[in-house]
């Protein structure tokens, strides 16, 4: 793969029709769940099905309007509940 931008792409993204699930802790207002919904764009933009899994949180919503898809996930290992979302 070269590293020049003038380069033409392929007129098929790579990921057409790929399925990617991303998993963040819980999509709250914080640097890596904004992260995840970025990639979820990208990845939609490429063609790609974008999915991302954790807990629930104020940024479903905008995940949701990006069209990505969001897969509630409650993990079995303890989390201490005041990191989610900053709840105590």
């Amino acid at each position: 793969m070269s590293d020049r931008f003038d380069e033409p792409r392929p007129s098929t993204p790579a990921l057409s029709g790929a399925t990617i699930l991303q998993m963040v802790p819980a999509l709250c207002e914080e640097p890596n769940a904004r992260a995840a919904i970025s990639v979820a764009q990208m990845l939609l933009q490429s063609g790609a099905r974008a999915l991302v899994a954790g807990r629930e949180g104020p940024l479903v919503a905008d995940l949701k309007a990006r069209g990505g898809e969001w897969v509630s996930f409650a993990s079995k290992v303890s989390i201490r509940s005041s990191s989610i979302c900053g709840r105590a």
